[in-house]
């Protein structure tokens, strides 16, 4: 499937500002919106209000005051799932093999070729909407939606604690009914116990507030 490249953005983080507006001018080419910042101070205080933004992080590794590796780990405390793609001047094998255990997507040496950073960049997004499929698979509201409406009506009976006879009476069905779709939603969410369900709920509101 084509990628909806408006729907992305990457950020490019570069001390150099000829670099940066070259690599920005060689993203538009493609269709790709970028962001550019001069300092990694600059981007991680950006990054921290604009996680939702989706897309992807080229990263020079030779920066002052912070390098890559640097970046790296304050970027992992407020936006662990944006895919980073290194880029040197120097290319040593050490740097890359400590980037990419640290969860690097790739690494580029300067000067850029503009057929790799397509490719890097296309990974990288690519890397960003599998990982984010997989927490979507994996969200309780995922899991909640898996319901049906009357298995719905039933779970937000257990997070009031009503019992099966309680849950009876309230949706007008019998208790053997109310049981059956009990056991349907414990089973469906993972739930051992009818206190389980308070959990749920809480943890539920909770990743509406996330970015997916």
């Amino acid at each position: 499937m084509k990628l909806n490249k408006n729907f992305y953005l990457i950020r490019v983080v570069d001390d150099d500002e000829e670099f940066l507006d070259a690599v920005e001018f060689i993203l538009s080419t493609d269709d790709w919106k970028s962001q550019s910042f001069q300092s990694s101070e600059d981007f991680l205080r950006q990054e921290a209000s604009n996680i939702n933004a989706p897309g992807c992080l080229i990263l020079d590794f030779f920066m002052p005051i912070k390098n890559g590796l640097e970046v790296q780990a304050e970027l992992k405390k407020i936006n662990p799932d944006l895919p980073i793609i290194f880029l040197t001047g120097h290319g040593e094998l050490d740097i890359a093999i400590k980037a990419f255990k640290n969860g690097a997507c790739d690494f580029l040496q300067k000067p850029v070729n503009q057929k790799e950073l397509f490719a890097a960049v296309e990974n990288a997004i690519k890397k960003y909407d599998a990982n984010l499929d997989v927490k979507i698979q994996n969200s309780k509201r995922h899991l909640f939606n898996s319901l049906t409406d009357r298995e719905k009506q039933v779970f937000y009976k257990l997070v009031d604690l009503l019992s099966a006879k309680e849950i009876s009476e309230s949706l007008g069905i019998s208790e053997r009914t109310a049981e059956g779709h009990l056991s349907s939603v414990m089973r469906k969410l993972g739930l051992r116990k009818i206190r389980d369900a308070i959990t749920f709920n809480q943890a539920m509101k909770a990743e509406d507030l996330l970015p997916f």
